[in-house]
């Protein structure tokens, strides 16, 4: 952004969005990521590294400029093993005219690569007449993806756009996919999480009457119809979605997701694998990559990719508690020393919670003390309730307090079942009771259960007999 308006942070971002999404497109082409990309903005690191980074031969590199309605765009195209500029251009035009010109940046893109690429036809189609509300949706999705403080605006400003154009399909898509997004919890929020969850329905069954294929809108269907219990439907939708060539990875990450929450941790491997690939430096990539990893037997690998996560993203914490809750429920009190550590802990207080940890293993009285510092009510106490059970093997605790909870915590039951070592999970009948509720039963007995696991009948009800249990 070299406009003096900081606001316009979010429109240089847009624009560098839009030409992603064109340049994917583009068969022949390879094309990094949005987070990985984004991730070089404003600082001094040479072409040949961000090449080697992203895994990448050019690297295109430009400025945005605007003021009022007039727009200056300098774009530049290097190749990285010699560093020598294929193309370079200054646009100079009317706001009217920003479609015009990504596709004549797309087009000479394509020419400089031509002894690569063949002769290719570049057409860029506007997604909407409203120039104004184009700008409130570029906006919005930039906040949407840095999924920060901010995404009540993301949704304001997605709504309005929307609200200006009301065919403007791949605004609503990403309205839905906001909405949907706070209302699971973790980020902070002004509105209650049943009206946003149906906001986020309602846009995205109106993003895809517009549009059938448009891949957020499948993609946040699919997680809608998964959520509701229609597993086989949402997987359906999601698959569909992550199946298009699309820079953005969304799809095939929640896919994943979709297939480990069901224990289908197998299937959800290659496609965490190639959101992995396209965007190698987002946390929440490294992050369900190195659980898949974990709960499939690479635990090295799956504790190097949730520690570089770490790095990245330290306030990233979700992966690193899943691997914590398998290393003390596998008795390795040094990985999770480690785990902590790469949270920032220092070293005193781990062994301080270790010793807490052992003495509440051994005597009631202290888990009980324990348990008793930690609220009550509250989705966020809840949650620390069903974590601290999971390390505890403490199962009355864990289903009180997962009932209390809201979708967030509710995964950690959901995917941290298929660690190698929380058998006395996956195979208690309170668990099967509490994934037949999610719409898992109606989906393991058409699409099959988790590798080595089967339904069984006991006097006590259902269970899974993960006896040879092999994810």
């Amino acid at each position: 952004n070299m406009s003096p308006d900081p606001e316009n942070e979010y429109f240089a971002d847009g624009i560098s969005e839009e030409l992603l999404n064109i340049l994917a497109g583009i068969e022949g082409l390879k094309v990094a990521s949005r987070t990985s990309a984004f991730s070089f903005k404003g600082k001094n690191v040479p072409v040949a590294e961000i090449a080697e980074l992203l895994d990448v031969r050019h690297v295109l590199e430009g400025s945005v400029r605007k003021q009022g309605n007039r727009v200056r765009i300098t774009a530049q195209l290097i190749d990285a093993e010699n560093d020598a500029h294929l193309w370079s251009e200054t646009y100079e035009r009317e706001l009217l005219d920003i479609f015009r010109v990504q596709e004549e940046i797309a087009v000479a893109i394509t020419t400089a690569l031509e002894d690569v690429l063949g002769t290719r036809q570049i057409a860029v189609n506007a997604p909407t007449t409203d120039l104004e509300a184009y700008q409130l949706f570029l906006r919005g999705r930039s906040r949407f993806y840095q999924r920060g403080q901010d995404m009540d605006i993301a949704i304001a400003d997605l709504q309005a756009a929307v609200d200006r154009d009301p065919d403007f399909a791949e605004a609503w898509g990403f309205l839905a996919a906001a909405t949907g997004v706070v209302a699971g919890g973790g980020y902070p929020t002004e509105s209650a999480p049943d009206v946003l969850a149906e906001r986020s329905e309602q846009a995205v069954a109106r993003a895809l009457a517009l549009d059938p294929e448009l891949p957020i809108a499948l993609a946040g269907m699919g997680r809608v119809q998964v959520e509701a219990g229609q597993v086989a439907v949402g997987v359906d939708m999601l698959e569909r979605a992550a199946r298009q060539v699309n820079p953005d990875t969304s799809p095939r990450l929640w896919l994943g997701i979709a297939f480990a929450e069901f224990g289908h941790v197998d299937r959800a491997l290659p496609w965490f694998d190639s959101a992995h690939i396209q965007d190698p430096l987002v946390p929440i990539n490294l992050g369900y990559l190195g659980y898949a990893y974990a709960v499939t037997g690479r635990e090295d690998d799956g504790l190097h990719l949730v520690k570089r996560g770490l790095e990245l993203n330290p306030g990233g914490t979700y992966w690193a508690r899943l691997l914590a809750i398998e290393a003390l429920n596998r008795g390795d009190f040094e990985q999770f020393a480690e785990l902590r550590e790469a949270v920032g802990q220092p070293p005193e207080q781990i062994q301080e919670f270790l010793q807490s940890f052992e003495a509440a293993v051994a005597d009631a009285d202290s888990r009980d003390a324990w348990f008793a510092q930690i609220p009550a009510e509250g989705a966020g106490p809840n949650t620390f309730r069903v974590i601290l059970s999971l390390l505890l093997r403490d199962t009355d605790r864990l289903f009180e307090a997962v009932g209390r909870t809201d979708r967030s915590g509710e995964n950690f039951v959901r995917l941290g079942a298929w660690l190698p070592s929380l058998g006395w999970l996956r195979e208690d009948p309170r668990f099967y009771a509490f994934m037949r509720d999610s719409g898992a039963e109606a989906y393991w007995d058409a699409e099959g259960y988790p590798g080595g696991c089967r339904p069984v009948d006991d006097p006590e009800g259902r269970r899974l007999d993960c006896s040879e249990y092999a994810p």
